[in-house]
């Protein structure tokens, strides 16, 4: 009996030994792991070797230099040690951060480009795991200066076409341009620099004037004519007739000119459909216009003796339906002022004519084009290392709880006690 008791306490003391040994054991290695961890991690932020889970991280920002700012959709590229090439565009915030593949020490390139502003770069050296700022500034590109000139009638404020405008800077620079019909000209691809601008024109005093050309900018220079102290010739009125239909020149009108102090005087119309009265005197004159075959046209103009051209009238006649039809005395193109170009009106659509194909709608339900985006970040993932140390968990025993151990234990003890026994009897 007393071996039997010596031998239960024997077993007793070696499972109890075996359990505190074990959760021993496992604290020993989930410290040991823990400690690794912390050194790689500690180790990774002062040199970030290859073999760390660890990157660097470059922030991005362009800007326009001149209104401070940021520019959007611009292209950013990084080059750096080995073969490494980054090539990213900025958001609406100007910004760009590129962070997978800088895991080397190095020196890195930044380049930023975007249409419309001269291209910079910057360099920029990485040397330990962090987050590093790069800003660059991009330069407008701008036109070569240019000079615009607007010549008007100071009397009337109208825009005078056909005026000579004459322009002299630095380096003996020297051009001669004609105004527009809206009194415009326009010299560029000049330099920086002072020009002297003079006008001149027939019938207007000449003018002068003096203007900047700036860097990357137009000047706009406004120059008004005196109209010319010689007397202008004696006011004139030309007239000119033609067919509304086919808007040809009517040959042999005969045309009526009725005005002040009971003027009246009746001309032919010549070849090219024109015919002249001059050496008129101020007031408002009547013109009436016949010709067999055509409905009788008529029309108004005032006249001023300041007025150093002719007045010109046109006057289009329609012609008489094959019936015969009356004359009602209106049959000319009464809303003409005379200032205006005759209207040429439609022929007839002829009968024979292929009617216009009709073209086939869009499909609605046809796939829209493919949006091509911006080509994507390629980047150099960092090399993965198979000698990391185990997590925790991992190693075997080390994820078991000491209670598990105790309760281990006491069965097998109890195994033991009721195996005895039963040996006994």
């Amino acid at each position: 009996m007393k071996k039997a008791s010596s031998m239960l306490l024997v077993t007793l003391i070696f499972l109890i030994l075996m359990c505190i040994t074990g959760v021993a054991w496992a604290d020993i290695l989930n410290n040991d792991t823990n400690t690794n961890i912390k050194l790689n991690s500690f180790e990774c932020t002062i040199e970030c070797p290859e073999r760390c889970p660890c990157t660097n991280t470059l922030e991005i920002y362009v800007y326009d230099m001149n209104t401070r700012l940021p520019i959007s959709q611009a292209t950013v590229e990084i080059s750096g040690p080995g073969s490494y090439f980054v090539k990213d565009y900025t958001g609406s915030k100007g910004t760009s951060s590129i962070s997978k593949g800088i895991n080397l020490a190095g020196e890195y390139f930044v380049s930023a480009s975007k249409e419309g502003y001269k291209s910079r770069s910057k360099p920029v050296t990485i040397k330990e795991c962090s987050i590093y700022e790069v800003s660059i500034g991009l330069i407008p590109e701008c036109p070569e200066p240019a000079i615009s000139v607007y010549v008007y009638d100071n009397r009337t404020d109208d825009p005078i076409g056909g005026a000579e405008v004459t322009l002299n800077g630095p380096d003996d620079y020297s051009s001669t341009k004609t105004t527009a019909g809206d009194g415009k000209i326009t010299f560029d691809n000049l330099t920086k620099g002072t020009y002297a601008v003079s006008v001149s024109k027939s019938g207007y005093e000449n003018g002068a004037d003096s203007v900047n050309a700036i860097e990357c900018s137009q000047s706009d220079l406004s120059i008004g004519l005196d109209p010319s102290s010689e007397p202008c010739p004696d006011p004139s009125i030309s007239v000119y007739v033609y067919d509304n239909r086919t808007d040809d020149p009517i040959v042999g009108a005969e045309v009526t000119l009725n005005g002040p102090d009971d003027y009246s005087s009746t001309r032919t119309t010549a070849n090219d459909g024109k015919t002249i009265f001059d050496n008129l005197s101020e007031g408002t004159y009547a013109v009436s216009v016949s010709k067999s075959g055509y409905r009788n046209g008529s029309l108004s103009e005032s006249v001023s003796a300041t007025y150093c051209k002719p007045y010109e009238m046109l006057i289009g006649l329609t012609k008489r339906n094959s019936h015969g039809g009356g004359d009602n005395g209106n049959g000319g193109d009464n809303g003409d002022n005379g200032n205006n170009p005759p209207t040429t009106q439609t022929p007839p659509p002829d009968v024979n004519e292929t009617p216009p194909t009709t073209q086939t709608p869009p499909d609605v339900n046809e796939t829209p084009p493919t949006k091509i985006s911006g080509p994507p970040p390629i980047v150099s993932e960092p090399p993965t290392d198979d000698n990391q140390p185990p997590g925790k968990g991992d190693l075997p025993f080390t994820g078991a709880n000491p209670t598990t151990y105790l309760l281990t234990g006491l069965v097998v003890i109890s195994i033991g006690v009721i195996t005895r026994r039963l040996a006994i009897k």
